[in-house]
């Protein structure tokens, strides 16, 4: 059974934050050049393009867990985080069956659920490794966290009000799907500090980054969607976007370091 371990120091081999960037501008770049005039074809293509990564990501992640057979924190962690994604690929299979085989409105939609069950396991991912570096959390850090989530709440609860005025379904049906994001963005927040350093510590923070950016698009979407205002050409499309490439990068970035620390 593994105990708890030392965060890495500095090590040899950089992440590549120009590649980071790139990927941005291209998943943005695909996103506004497919949208530049909507039609059913284009809305198919960027649908198909967002279950396809939400699958990529948790085969990656189902993959990396799989081969970390000497880690059982890795191993466990990367299958848990993968199956996560796995019920947002689910999620988007059947919003795509609702909106283009049945031509059904897909909010709300028998998809959310998924949505909703894919954060305790990502989540869950994030947890597991920060206890295992980091058995003990301060009061301090997990009262700052709470005060962030609490923020995050808030913040969607008057800005949504304040634009609505209406306290009716879709305002009360959006809270529900705030609470999971509310409390992975400060667990993602604080394990950016606790990962800075190092190699694994980078592969990390990429990771992290794109559960924050598809975090921050669910909360987008769901403020979209109280207001009636969501659409496939809307730019919160690239944040899951994205969240799943950065992540399938991180994921391949924390994997080589594992692999080259055993040659």
């Amino acid at each position: 059974m593994e105990g708890p371990r030392a965060i890495p120091n500095k090590l040899e081999g950089n992440i590549n934050f120009w590649f980071i960037a790139s990927l941005f501008v291209i998943v943005s770049a695909f996103h506004f050049g497919i949208t530049l005039e909507r039609n059913s074809l284009t809305d198919f293509v960027v649908q198909q393009f967002t279950e396809t990564s939400a699958f990529a990501t948790a085969l990656a992640a189902i993959f990396a867990g799989s081969t970390y057979s000497q880690s059982r924190v890795f191993g466990q962690s990367f299958i848990i985080l993968g199956l996560g994604y796995f019920f947002i690929f689910v999620g988007e299979t059947i919003y795509t069956i609702q909106d283009f085989v049945i031509f059904d409105d897909p909010y709300p939609s028998v998809a959310d659920p998924f949505f909703l069950l894919a954060y305790p396991f990502i989540i869950s991912h994030m947890v597991i490794n920060i206890r295992f570096f980091q058995p003990k959390i301060k009061k301090s850090s997990i009262l700052w966290m709470m005060a962030l989530g609490v923020a995050i709440f808030s913040s969607y609860f008057m800005l949504s009000f304040y634009q609505t005025a209406e306290l009716n379904f879709e305002f009360y049906y959006g809270l529900l799907f705030i609470v999971p994001p509310s409390v992975s963005i400060p667990i993602t927040v604080y394990g950016v500090f606790l990962f800075r350093g190092g190699l694994i510590g980078k592969a990390w923070l990429i990771l992290l980054i794109g559960n924050f950016s598809n975090a921050v698009g669910d909360v987008w979407y769901y403020h979209l969607e109280t207001l009636d205002q969501y659409d496939l050409n809307h730019p919160v499309n690239i944040c899951w976007f994205f969240a799943y490439w950065v992540i399938v990068y991180a994921i391949y970035k924390h994997r080589k370091y594992i692999i080259d620390t055993r040659t």
